[in-house]
């Protein structure tokens, strides 16, 4: 069972997805969580970590789980000092608090939940090295928007939350200039950029970014075109395609997590296939969110041009019409990877090409994939690194051209994975406070 969320990084929920409903548990159990302020605030519950999503679950035998977190919106998983047995869990858009009943299971539940979030990023977390994904965002500035507003900008990578700029007040041309770095999924398709008001909090524009456009391009600097948007789009669509030009058959095999458009929470999806000319239809799937179609979904389109792409348009029908979901777009050059013919795809922002453009939007992309070699490949250049004079670590950060940020965040990382990044950031302050000509901070400190 595997959830994704594309809106809010905490979701509720299907009743179809109940405790003993998820094979391949890592690890489950029940533990105490903190719902809110007080001393009485504490409830145990059913806690069950899957490769992708942490669920939470009222017992063991519950039909319907309470939560589910999304492991791509994982920040830190680490022990509360003085607090026994206790453990947080934080993601960007929450901090949970966990309670176990004895300190070895409160490190197994730590271990648990960072090493399957590693193994979530890079499958072959487990082998002998492992890859690492990172994205670098640069939100500069705005040109073009016909009036002024309090804008800002949201970044998340296939809908999870990354980062926020500050609002910029009245301003037809804002100007943010915010730096941006974070750990994104190997399977992550699109970072997209949203403008939002401040007063009504809903999106004015976007630009989303295909991950393949940022892939061995190294830094990418560019105006892009900002789409009005007047809704967030959830949900992905799994198809499989069988090419051998001039024709190219497509399967509408199933959908995940769509928006719920109806009262009574649910929807009732159908998805329209275009190439060209010619379109078609599958059968409507009534009161799901994750439909499957069985029959009358496959298509054979004859490719007549090869600049035409495939759109995939989903909707929710009803009586009196129907409402979109959102699109999947796939090129033909798409189509020349094996790994996209058989795979999920996130649904986008409906295009509509009456639209005028909000604006543009300068950023600045670089996509980071770094191999990482065993642990134990690393011990004579750690030791070295945080020797008593911090020598090394000092001439690093010297012929850096300034770029201490960076360095530091990498210095972090590789002392974090043995949990002995605070020591390391305890002596390289208390080096720096001691070769600083500032009597001033050496009285304070």
């Amino acid at each position: 069972v595997s959830t994704q969320s594309t809106g809010a990084t905490v979701t509720k929920m299907l009743a179809t997805v109940s405790a003993r409903s998820i094979k391949n548990a890592v690890k489950q159990g029940y533990l105490l969580h903190k719902q809110r302020k007080g001393i009485k605030s504490w409830k145990k519950i059913w806690i069950v970590l899957h490769s992708s999503n942490l669920y939470f679950f009222s017992s063991d035998v519950a039909t319907e789980a309470l939560r589910c977190v999304p492991l791509s919106s994982y920040k830190a998983c680490n022990r509360k000092k003085n607090k026994k047995y206790t453990f947080s869990f934080s993601t960007t858009e929450k901090l949970y608090k966990f309670q176990a009943s004895s300190d070895t299971e409160t490190e197994e539940w730590i271990d648990s939940i960072n090493k399957t979030y590693l193994d979530y990023i890079d499958p072959s977390y487990g082998g002998h090295f492992r890859q690492h994904f990172s994205l670098y965002v640069k939100v500069s500035e705005v040109k073009g928007m016909r009036k002024k507003r309090d804008i800002y900008c949201t970044i998340n990578t296939d809908g999870v939350p990354k980062a926020r700029t500050p609002t910029i007040w009245k301003s037809n041309n804002p100007c943010f200039f915010e730096e941006f770095t974070f750990d994104i999924g190997k399977d992550v398709q699109f970072v997209n950029a949203i403008l939002r008001e401040e007063a009504k909090k809903k999106p004015v524009g976007l630009v989303s970014v295909p991950i393949t456009a940022l892939q061995n391009k190294g830094l990418v600097e560019k105006w892009y075109p900002v789409l009005p948007m007047t809704k967030e789009v959830q949900g992905e669509l799994k198809l499989l395609f069988k090419v051998k030009l001039p024709f190219v058959t497509v399967v509408v095999q199933q959908a995940s997590d769509l928006e719920p458009l109806d009262t009574n929470g649910s929807s009732d999806p159908y998805v329209v296939v275009k190439h060209g000319d010619t379109v078609y239809k599958t059968e409507v799937i009534r009161k799901t969110l994750n439909p499957k179609w069985k029959t009358k979904n496959e298509f054979q389109f004859e490719v007549k041009n090869n600049s035409e792409d495939f759109t995939f348009s989903a909707y929710d029908w009803d009586l009196l019409g129907y409402d979109i979901m959102g699109d999947v777009i796939v090129t033909l050059k798409d189509l020349e990877d094996p790994k996209n013919l058989d795979r999920w795809w996130k649904l986008t922002p409906p295009k509509n090409s009456n639209s005028e453009e909000v604006g543009e939007l300068r950023l600045t992309l670089q996509y980071y994939v770094f191999t990482i070699l065993p642990d134990q490949c690393y011990d004579d250049l750690l030791t070295e690194l945080i020797n008593l004079d911090m020598d090394l670590s000092m001439m690093i950060a010297a012929v850096s051209l300034k770029q201490e940020k960076v360095v530091a965040e990498c210095f972090v990382k590789a002392f974090k994975t043995r949990k002995s990044d605070v020591h390391f950031i305890k002596l390289i302050t208390a080096v720096e406070i001691q070769q600083t000509s500032n009597p001033m901070i050496k009285l304070f400190c």
